[in-house]
């Protein structure tokens, strides 16, 4: 009997933003099996269309489609992206252990707007090609 593979999950970021970039680099290369479908919206944002993702919330907040097709957005995507790296998996449950999410959560939902206001300075559309 066959097994059905799972579909990989797919992380939607923002490759025109210098932190980002760096960050999901990183986890880029400890990706070692490729077990997640990274995609820079900064240069090819009609990818978003397909999962029903409007760009301004995509720039806004990180963006992820997990294994079963739903749209999740902020921490919910880091421990996704956790949760599939041998590197990071045990940080993931550590997090869902002590219930960390909404103090995670509230952290991140600051920190993003703010790096969307200094990655724009109030004055960039959000797919200018620099």
């Amino acid at each position: 009997m066959l097994q059905e593979s799972k579909a990989k999950p797919i992380v939607f970021f923002d490759g025109g933003c210098p932190l980002c970039k760096k960050e999901i680099h990183h986890y880029q290369r400890v990706d070692t099996e490729s077990s997640i479908e990274w995609v820079d919206i900064h240069l090819n944002p009609e990818s978003l269309s397909d999962h029903n993702i409007e760009l301004n919330a995509a720039m806004e907040r990180l963006h992820s489609i997990n294994s079963d097709g739903t749209t999740i957005t902020g921490v919910a995507s880091f421990l996704l992206i956790w949760e599939n790296l041998t590197r990071y998996k045990r940080i993931a449950s550590l997090i869902r252990a002590l219930k960390l999410e909404p103090l995670l959560e509230f952290i991140y939902t600051r920190f993003a707007a703010w790096r969307l206001r200094k990655r724009c300075n109030d004055q960039c559309s959000p797919i200018s090609r620099n």
